[in-house]
């Protein structure tokens, strides 16, 4: 497809698929929206989210950052980009799947967390486990160590 922009969009609107478009940003997104899909696409930046958003799948784009996700977010989908970091994940945030990016380290993971897949970043290892996390939490857990190891589980 070849849709660049979205506007007028209704307010009381819950799901958006703007899927394999050749959208570059999403702005003035109705609060009402739960779930957005916006995957393969050309976005750089997702700022000023729904407040509501509950499910994110923004992966293949260009995204280099993902700070100010919204409170109620609970899934995360952001692989195949190029986000460097990503800090301030929401309290009750369940699943984040986050590989083939360049994300060096986690600062802070929520005890929510159930499944987190981040194979494919050049994660420091140390720095994934330098936080208070019952990594039992994490049932489904998958990492990369730095390009010094060769290891991944």
């Amino acid at each position: 497809n070849n849709i660049t922009t979205l506007d007028n969009l209704p307010p009381n609107l819950k799901e958006l698929f703007c899927i394999r478009n050749q959208i570059t940003q999403l702005n003035n997104l109705p609060n009402s929206i739960e779930k957005l899909e916006c995957r393969e696409n050309l976005i750089r930046h997702l700022d000023n989210l729904p407040y509501c958003l509950k499910k994110l799948c923004c992966n293949h784009n260009n995204i280099t950052t993902l700070d100010n996700l919204p409170p109620h977010i609970e899934e995360l989908f952001c692989y195949n980009n190029q986000i460097t970091h990503l800090n301030n994940l929401p309290h009750n945030i369940k699943i984040v799947e986050c590989q083939n990016n360049k994300i060096t380290q986690f600062n802070y993971l929520p005890e929510s967390l159930i499944r987190l897949y981040c194979v494919n970043n050049p994660l420091i290892y140390n720095l994934i486990y330098n936080f208070d996390l019952n990594i039992d939490n994490i049932r489904n857990y998958n990492r990369n160590y730095n390009r010094n190891n060769t290891a991944s589980s």
